[in-house]
Formats: structure tokens, sequence, C-alpha cells
């Protein structure tokens, strides 16, 4: 597993832990966007999603 893949994993799991204690719900635009981070990096989000 390469470094950026360790970090893609660390985010996403960082993602599951807050849904997990109810701070970031499933569906939601927030939930989106993190895990549009995830796939895609955070230079492809737009400014209005920054």
């Amino acid at each position: 597993m390469s470094g950026l893949d360790q970090y893609d994993s660390d985010i996403f799991e960082a993602i599951e832990e807050l849904v997990a204690e109810g701070a970031l719900e499933v569906g939601t635009v927030a939930h989106g966007i993190a895990l549009k981070v995830v796939d895609d990096g955070y230079e492809s989000l737009t400014p209005k999603q920054r």
C-alpha cells in the first residue's frame, strides 16, 4: 500500500468514525463531499464545496 493509499484509508476511517458518533450523517451533502475527497482528492472540490 502506498503512502497515498494509507492516507485515503485513514480519511475514510475518520469519516466512518464521525458517522458512528453521529457527527456526520450518511446521505448529507457533507458526507458526500467527504467521500469525494477520499475518492478524488481535495483539489477536486469546487470553491463552494471547500
